[in-house]
């Protein structure tokens, strides 16, 4: 289709592919650390909310200027969590030991 191009293409165009390479682990990087894209769908899920609901929140979080300094770490995802009516708990696993953090 003429006017058409793939996105790869014009990131390769502007960054060379090795360029583009390091953008896109960066990138994938990035995704698999982040806990909206990683566990996001189940806690929207979990919380039994109407989804009209859950997108009101979401935006009321994710466009306030307060947050805006927040990346999506811990602190951002408890404020997400506790929007959505839930606790955030995080435990560590050590085999067949687990140990509830408090205070993260």
């Amino acid at each position: 289709m003429a006017g058409y191009h793939k996105w790869e293409d014009l990131m390769i165009e502007k960054y060379g592919r090795e360029g583009y390479e390091r953008l896109r682990a960066k990138a994938d990087e990035e995704i698999a650390h982040d806990p909206f894209i990683q566990d996001g769908p189940a806690v929207r899920d979990a919380c039994r909310l109407p989804a009209e609901e859950i997108t009101r929140i979401e935006r009321h979080l994710f466009d306030e200027e307060d947050h805006a300094d927040l990346e999506p770490t811990l602190d951002l995802f408890r404020l997400y969590v506790e929007a959505l009516g839930g606790e955030l708990e995080v435990v560590a696993r050590f085999g067949d030991k687990a140990v509830k953090l408090r205070g993260v």
